[in-house]
């Protein structure tokens, strides 16, 4: 069974005109790696907004494990969503929170950790990856761009997810080491995620990776 599937979707995005999918069909395994070229910088959030149920299609199914997400209660949605870590396009984060206490917010109120839990592992994949020796803990309207971004790939990988969707920041200049990135994103596959990448253009994809393209209507496999 796909983890998710794009069963005849059609839905316009009306916010940039720039994405279309009229009858797309489309699967992604579990622990598979995606890498998804869009025809404009605005169509990636409501993309993923699409893939996790937040939106819904005009026409045709969205399946989370063979169900449509329109189809789940609110407390079943929830605890999906709860699976699904996220690294958005633009920084989202509550302005009245220090960042660490946004950054734990989401794996404490969905998976129930403690606060000395989720700051414990927050704390060894930020020291792991980005060198940090204690948790950020300023404002997020006071930190760093390159900050804010590290902090929203811990966040995602705190949720132990099922689905990592990692959409590209508004500046390239603030996106994390090539390296790093990659081997966050290869962490969250061999703990079993499938991993999303949505940008306006990628490299050649590694060994593993397949990559699509947003065309026609569309996802098309290219190479």
């Amino acid at each position: 069974m796909a983890l998710v599937e794009l069963d005849g979707v059609t839905w316009a995005d009306d916010e940039t005109g720039g994405a279309v999918l009229r009858g797309a069909r489309w699967s992604l395994e579990a622990g598979a790696g995606v890498m998804i070229t869009l025809p404009a910088r605005g169509a990636w959030p409501p993309l993923a907004d699409l893939l996790t149920g937040l939106r819904a299609p005009e026409e045709g199914a969205v399946r989370w494990r063979g169900r449509d997400w329109r189809g789940f209660p609110p407390a079943e949605a929830d605890a999906a969503r709860a699976r699904i870590g996220r690294v958005f396009r633009a920084a989202a984060w509550l302005s009245n929170l220090d960042l660490d206490e946004n950054m734990l917010l989401p794996t404490r109120y969905h998976r129930r950790r403690t606060r000395t839990e989720a700051a414990a592992a927050a704390l060894a994949c930020g020291r792991e990856f980005f060198g940090w020796t204690e948790l950020p803990s300023a404002r997020p309207a006071w930190a760093r761009a390159e900050l804010l971004r590290e902090a929203q790939w811990v966040r995602a990988l705190l949720a132990d997810p099922e689905l990592l969707l990692i959409e590209a920041p508004e500046r390239a200049e603030d996106e994390i080491e090539p390296a790093a990135a990659e081997r966050l994103a290869e962490r969250a596959r061999t703990n079993g995620a499938a991993v999303v990448r949505l940008a306006a253009e990628f490299p050649p994809p590694a060994a593993g990776w397949t990559r699509w393209r947003l065309r026609d209507g569309a996802l098309r496999e290219t190479t």
